[in-house]
């Protein structure tokens, strides 16, 4: 972590959390009040299908090899995420509160620190993102597309690297429809090498408000690809088509320009 965001996040909570240096529980209280300094709504649609493989054994003789069943659970759900912008750092890191509001996907208010080149940083322990959450968190990081003009064909990669994670997302620009909107693909991929490791890729197009560092559009699909045990392997996809529904600065303003 940087040391400006670090610092900006142990300032938040220690100024309203005495006691976060002690022991936290296992599920965190929602982060005390902060005044929000732009609130974002994004509507989305979300799709997931899950598929996991099971390898069964036969006789080693047993020239077709042993059997395979395939175990497959398919969910939609239509979802709104709620970003409310409440600190930004002199290095381009914001802190944002994000919640997920959806019946069958509800995640409860986390407050999160974005960091300038899309990693994402918890400010403490609770429940986990969802995909789509993390996807969407990372379009407002301020230098993953940022807010210089581009032109057709420019293209540029953005690396990040944690303790036992990495990932690697290439950008490129295939349409500036106007000064405060231009159309990105990204392509990316991932790895995490921990003790519940998992492979993945992620594509999409993302139509973008560099005036605004803000995603208009973005339609992203991302596969994971995890090893459960030596006969068994789950693939989760989950597509994700986000919509900007309201945003509280005027146009061609950003927090900290």
């Amino acid at each position: 972590m940087n040391n400006r965001l670090a610092g900006m996040l142990l300032a938040l909570s220690m100024a309203t959390l005495p006691a976060l240096a002690a022991a936290l529980p296992a599920t965190a209280a929602a982060p005390p009040p902060l005044k929000s300094l732009r609130h974002l709504v994004f509507t989305a649609n979300v799709a997931t299908h899950q598929s996991t493989e099971y390898s069964g054994g036969k006789a080693i003789d047993d020239p077709y090899g042993g059997t395979a069943q395939v175990e497959v659970i398919d969910k939609k759900a239509d979802v709104e995420l709620v970003c409310d912008i409440v600190a930004a750092t002199g290095d381009n890191g914001l802190v944002v509160d994000i919640t997920e509001n959806s019946p069958d996907r509800h995640v409860a208010l986390t407050r999160v620190g974005i960091h300038s080149n899309g990693e994402l940083t918890y400010l403490a322990p609770g429940q986990p993102l969802n995909e789509e959450e993390a996807v969407l968190l990372r379009f407002l990081a301020r230098n993953v597309i940022g807010p210089d003009a581009h032109a057709v064909g420019d293209s540029w990669s953005v690396e990040n690297t944690g303790d036992s994670f990495k990932s690697t997302t290439k950008f490129s620009v295939t349409a500036v429809r106007a000064p405060d909107e231009e159309d990105v693909n990204l392509d990316e991929s991932f790895q995490s090498t921990g003790a519940r490791g998992y492979t993945g890729v992620r594509h999409g197009r993302v139509s973008y408000d560099p005036t605004k560092l803000v995603p208009l559009k973005a339609a992203v699909q991302s596969t994971t690809r995890a090893q459960q045990s030596m006969q068994q392997y789950t693939t989760v996809v989950v597509s994700m088509n986000f919509t900007l529904k309201e945003d509280s600065f005027p146009k061609h303003e950003g927090v900290g320009r």
